[in-house]
């Protein structure tokens, strides 16, 4: 949404907010594994934190992101929560 509202502001004043989701934590960043380099989460944070803090003021604002944070699954349980409610109440399974 504030992807469209940077380029098209005049798109996003014809829209109208009909509900909001349940927040959750952003889905997880995926990269191939190599036993050669195999670096834990901790230190992938900290080098994408490094790279956003190298960029403008105008950039780093234009991606609509403020930083990196480790998380763990648990972090991601409102989630699997949701699938299961929308499993029980019959909604299609998402491949």
């Amino acid at each position: 949404f504030a992807f469209i509202n940077d380029e098209w502001p005049a798109l996003v004043e014809r829209v109208k907010t009909i509900g909001h989701s349940q927040e959750t934590c952003g889905l997880p960043l995926v990269a191939p594994f190599s036993e050669k380099n195999n670096p834990d989460s901790a230190d992938i944070t900290d080098q994408l934190n490094q790279a956003l803090s190298r960029l403008s003021k105008k950039h780093r604002k234009s991606l609509h992101l403020t930083g990196f944070e480790s998380v763990t699954l648990d972090d991601y349980q409102s989630i699997i929560d949701l699938e299961t409610l929308a499993k029980q109440a019959g909604y299609a399974e998402l491949a």
